[in-house]
């Protein structure tokens, strides 16, 4: 950590690890090579309905 002053630390990205690129660039082709089933995608769409927030949609979020 980089101390800027006594209340901030902000870290030091420089630190950060490195990124297999290619190992990334592989695992990407596959996760868009593969065909989603159709009771995944009746689960997802399920999933994702059940997370809409109803407030929101009511315009009574605050």
């Amino acid at each position: 950590m980089v101390a800027i002053n006594s209340n901030y630390n902000i870290p030091d990205f420089s630190l950060s690890p490195r990124i297999d690129q290619v190992g990334v660039e592989e695992r990407a082709k596959r996760f868009t090579a593969r065909s989603i089933k159709t009771t995944s995608k009746v689960n997802g769409l399920k999933l994702v309905l059940n997370m809409i927030d109803l407030t929101t949609l009511e315009g009574k979020d605050t």
